[in-house]
């Protein structure tokens, strides 16, 4: 897809990045793993590992937004991704806050000590299996969600 992409458009290679739900935040996970030296940060939203990461030591900036109350891939699946980056980046390990059932917020957590350009950020929800949650709201909505705009600004820090 690279190759084909990068032949008939315009491509900043430093600027590659994957982002996804589910079974794409997985695969966006996997990408990490294994092509850290192609793919400059990753956001993976609400999965856990589906594919393994055996040769996932080297660093990559990640982004991990989970819910709470999520039993699809469960809530410490989602820590356990985002502690293989916090593991690897350098970060110094924390256990970030997170809302409590019923809140109907996210609380955002950027890990420091990460090493220069590696950054690890971690947002939790209340909320389950969603990829567009919304605070104040049980729903999700793409429109309303805080989740593109984090994951921009996530991205964007690296231009």
């Amino acid at each position: 897809m690279i190759r084909r992409m990068e032949g008939g458009l315009c491509v900043n290679t430093t600027q590659r990045f994957a982002t996804g739900f589910n079974w794409d935040g997985g695969m966006s996970y996997a990408l990490a793993c294994t092509r850290a030296n192609v793919f400059r940060a990753v956001a993976v939203i609400s999965d856990g590992e589906i594919s393994g990461c055996s040769s996932g030591a080297q660093p990559t900036a990640h982004f991990g937004i989970h819910g709470v109350g999520d039993s699809v891939p469960t809530l410490a699946q989602g820590r356990s991704l985002r502690g293989r980056f916090v593991s690897n980046n350098g970060c110094t390990p924390q256990g970030p806050r997170e809302p409590a059932p019923g809140s109907r917020t996210h609380i955002t957590t950027t890990y420091s000590g990460c090493r220069a350009g590696y950054p690890v950020q971690w947002a939790a929800f209340d909320g389950g299996h969603l990829p567009g949650p919304v605070d104040g709201s049980p729903d999700e909505s793409g429109v309303r969600t805080w989740t593109k705009g984090e994951i921009w600004r996530f991205f964007a820090r690296f231009q």
